[in-house]
C-alpha cells in the first residue's frame, strides 16, 4: 500500500470505505480558511487517490456512512438540515432530505442493515 497524500489538505472531514475503496468528504481547509466541499475516493485497486463530484454543500464536523451502494453525508456546520446522497454509478450528489427547523450535529453515524 502507498502512502500518498490527499490531493487537498484538509481536518474535520469525514471518511467511510466500501469494498472498491475510501472516500473523504469536506472538511476545512485552515490555509485557505474555507469549509470544502471537495470529495475524494482511493481506489483500492489502483491504490491512487482521486477527485470526485463535489458534494452539494460544504460541511465539516458531519458524519457518513454507506447503505447498499450508495454514500450519505448528513450534519455538520454549512446546511446540517441536509442529508446528500452519492451514488457511484452516475457519480451523481443529490441532496435526498431536508429536516426543516433542525440543526444536526452528529456525533456518530451507524448504518444497519436488516
Amino acid at each position: 500500500m502507498d502512502n500518498r497524500s490527499l490531493n487537498e489538505a484538509r481536518y474535520q472531514a469525514s471518511a467511510t470505505a466500501t469494498e472498491e475503496g475510501i472516500y473523504v468528504m469536506g472538511g476545512y481547509d485552515n490555509n485557505r480558511g474555507s469549509t470544502l466541499t471537495t470529495v475524494e475516493f482511493r481506489s483500492s485497486v489502483t491504490k491512487t487517490w482521486m477527485l470526485l463530484k463535489p458534494m452539494k454543500n460544504a460541511r465539516y464536523k458531519f458524519n457518513s456512512c454507506v447503505i447498499g451502494d450508495k454514500v450519505y453525508v448528513i450534519g455538520g456546520n454549512r446546511d446540517p438540515a441536509n442529508i446528500e446522497e452519492y451514488d457511484p454509478e452516475t457519480k451523481e450528489w443529490k441532496i435526498i432530505e431536508t429536516i426543516q427547523g433542525k440543526n444536526i450535529i452528529s456525533l456518530a453515524t451507524v448504518a444497519i442493515s436488516i
